[in-house]
């Protein structure tokens, strides 16, 4: 019974820590399209150039790659 027990905490602190782990990249990905949006918007309103945008998008995109 105590092995059953110990088991099972065993595989719940490896999927904690699992999750641990890719959840901050997770928020990334959404932080990116959030940074995306912004971009777009100040594009649609003018307040940058088309060549500001495309630099702007292309840091962006190499910050998301690992």
């Amino acid at each position: 019974m105590l092995f059953y027990l110990l088991f099972w905490a065993v595989v719940c602190l490896i999927a904690y820590r699992m999750l641990r782990q890719h959840l901050p990249s997770l928020r990334t990905g959404q932080a990116h399209d959030r940074a995306v949006q912004i971009l777009r918007e100040r594009f649609a309103r003018g307040e940058i150039s088309a060549e500001q945008y495309q630099a702007m998008l292309s840091v962006l995109d190499k910050s998301r790659r690992p």
